[in-house]
């Protein structure tokens, strides 16, 4: 009867199942990774790559910019120079009539790491204000009517700007 049960179109498939499960097994286990800890408060430092201009922008939007310099954790690059960090616009709005400057307002949210994973930073938040052309404008209109057309400047953030953020969260990276 045992035979008869090895032997059957049945029994074949869950044979072949276990044995593919006991192997996958196996063969996911990598005696030779090494995993290091990065600590939270450890410095990133990024740049941006292009010139961001307030009145280009939505909030909500992503950005993305580079990071500087290698980061390290036991001695080890956890983050490669030229990684890639996202952030997103918090609040842009451009110049308006009558002189109101524009505001802008990014904040870092994360950046991947050698191993893929996906790492939280704080503390890099970017800041701009554009030129305030109010008391011009109010000047103007009182002498002509089109003072109230004066646009307040956007607000801009040069190319090559370094933003200084941190590590959020102790993250384990496994290293291959």
């Amino acid at each position: 009867m045992l035979q008869s049960l090895f032997k059957s179109l049945a029994f074949k498939p869950i044979v072949a199942t276990m044995i593919g499960a006991f192997l996958s097994l196996t063969v996911h286990a990598a005696p030779n990774a090494e995993k290091v800890i990065v600590k939270p408060g450890t410095a990133v430092r990024l740049m941006t790559e292009q010139i961001i201009n307030s009145e280009n922008l939505r909030s909500g939007q992503t950005l993305q910019f580079k990071v500087v310099d290698d980061v390290k954790a036991n001695g080890k690059v956890v983050i490669s120079k030229g990684s890639v960090a996202n952030a997103q616009v918090i609040e842009a709005s451009g110049g308006r009539l009558m002189g109101i400057k524009g505001n802008l307002a990014i904040q870092v949210k994360d950046v991947t790491a050698v191993d893929g994973t996906t790492i939280l930073l704080s503390n890099g938040n970017l800041n701009a204000q554009g030129k305030q052309r109010l008391a011009p404008a109010i000047i103007l209109t009182w002498f002509c009517i089109f003072g109230f057309l004066i646009h307040g400047g956007d607000a801009i953030i040069p190319a090559n700007t370094i933003i200084d953020a941190s590590i959020m969260s102790e993250t384990e990276i496994d290293l291959k």
